[in-house]
């Protein structure tokens, strides 16, 4: 399967959100994973005009990660769990291949220093979450994808 996926910190930020959903160019993409996505003020939800071509995978107002997935894909040909609001996983079914795609996406606020990792980060949560199994039934083998902003930045 040829799967294409955008990753994409919005800073919170309506005004660089809305034209990305509305290009052209990411219509063409599967998958589209925002870090930092922009937080209703009227309501629990980021942006998701009716005439967007994706299914909006969100949490509430307070996660810092979110999904956009392409409605080409039914919605029982996939399924998604949030560890936290920092930390959701999207698993996609490939039922003819007895496989699964399992898409991380994290985003950890940046540290205090570079030696160390903040307690509250989801990174502490990704080595027992990448060994979970597969949610797809009949599945032989399951592949991982791990994207995020983890804001670990090397010193130099």
């Amino acid at each position: 399967m040829d799967l294409q996926i955008l990753q994409y910190n919005t800073h919170k930020s309506r005004h660089v959100l809305e034209p990305l959903l509305a290009s052209e160019e990411a219509s063409k993409v599967d998958i589209i994973a925002v870090q930092e996505p922009w937080h209703s003020p009227f309501s629990n939800t980021s942006l998701c005009p009716r005439a967007c071509p994706f299914y909006l995978i969100y949490l509430d107002n307070s996660s810092r990660v979110s999904f956009y997935i392409n409605k080409k894909f039914s919605t029982d040909s996939w399924t998604y769990k949030f560890y936290s609001g920092d930390l959701v996983v999207l698993e996609l079914f490939l039922p003819s291949l007895h496989q699964s795609i399992k898409i991380f996406n994290c985003y950890s606020k940046s540290p205090e220093s570079t030696l160390s990792i903040p307690p509250s980060s989801p990174i502490h949560l990704l080595a027992d979450v990448l060994l979970l199994p597969s949610l797809a039934p009949n599945t032989v083998s399951t592949s991982t994808i791990l994207m995020g902003d983890f804001n670990l930045h090397h010193p130099l």
